[in-house]
């Protein structure tokens, strides 16, 4: 690149933020799933998803797991293990809801992130809301990691929600690489904020020398701060919101759990994107760490191109901007 080229380039990756940040008008409006296994670990996903749907029905899905490696099980066993699937979520809806909650469950079979995922895709683009899993950073590291399993396979936004987070989320965190899947997930965050609720766009860049794939760093060489400024005044325009930004430079997931942490975080919104060769076809290391790490709640949009339509549709979402 010559040192003519790369003005140009600059300028033009800042037209381009500007042209997505000016895309169509908003839809503060929302439609969740709540996902489940009956165990207490997904009490909080119900209460969110609750919150969030303004249907009196409210939707859940479950899987009752198996796996293809499993030994197989005759009509009695399958019919005995239904039931008592079905019946520790029904107990736990009553338990978390109360007696007079109404819910629509839905029972499949498999492996439950790819089930779930391909459940909430068939269900019209729908936030699939579920529990972060356990609560502490080690044992989740040791355990399956369902809900980053979930991110991966999801076709569909994932609101992971975490211990001790508000919602509609008062203080928000979102990761911002310019692309349109960063974009979306900005817009969806604000639709989940509290009215004037805190929101921080933030962008990490390499440092001068320095490319981090799966960074921001890979994707983007415009004026990050004007780029940045163009997107709060738009998403200001759109939202009952403050919402400020910041340049940092660093380790991206490093710097963004550092920020969330800081300032005390409800929600983290991140796109599924990666940018380096071995992550372009994944949810990239950034969203990976985010989520596997969370203290906070989290929201992952999946990967769209710049010609998508970024909304989630349906209806509003009660107490949010």
């Amino acid at each position: 690149m010559t040192g003519i080229d790369l003005p140009i380039r600059r300028t033009q990756d800042a037209r381009d933020a500007r042209r997505l940040a000016d895309r169509s008008p908003p839809d503060r409006s929302i439609r969740v799933l709540a996902a489940t296994d009956g165990r207490p670990q997904s009490d909080l996903a119900l209460l969110a998803a609750r919150r969030l749907e303004t249907e009196e029905t409210l939707g859940i899905l479950t899987v009752l797991p198996h796996r293809a490696d499993d030994p197989p099980l005759d009509d009695e066993e399958i019919v005995a293990d239904q039931y008592s699937h079905r019946s520790r979520v029904e107990w736990q809806v009553r338990r978390v809801l109360g007696n007079d909650a109404k819910a629509r469950i839905e029972m499949r079979s498999g492996d439950p992130p790819i089930t779930l995922a391909s459940a909430a895709a068939e269900h019209e683009t729908p936030l699939l809301v579920v529990g972060i899993g356990r609560p502490k950073v080690g044992d989740r590291l040791l355990g399956d990691e369902s809900a980053l399993r979930l991110v991966r396979a999801a076709k569909t936004p994932v609101l992971a929600i975490a211990p001790g987070c508000s919602l509609p989320a008062h203080s928000i965190i979102v990761a911002v690489d310019f692309s349109p899947t960063s974009f979306a997930a900005a817009r969806l965050a604000l639709r989940l904020a509290a009215p004037k609720a805190d929101v921080l766009l933030v962008h990490v860049a390499a440092r001068p020398g320095e490319i981090v794939w799966g960074s921001a760093a890979a994707g983007f060489r415009g004026d990050a701060d004007l780029a940045l400024e163009h997107w709060c005044d738009r998403l200001r325009r759109d939202f009952n919101a403050t919402v400020s930004a910041i340049v940092l430079h660093g380790d991206p997931a490093t710097e963004l759990i550092a920020v969330a942490s800081n300032r005390g975080a409800d929600l983290v919104a991140v796109g599924a994107y990666g940018h380096g060769p071995a992550t372009r076809g994944e949810i990239g290391s950034v969203t990976a760490r985010l989520v596997r790490c969370a203290s906070y709640s989290v929201v992952v949009m999946p990967r769209c191109d710049a010609t998508c339509d970024t909304s989630v549709r349906s209806r509003r979402v009660p107490g949010a901007t």
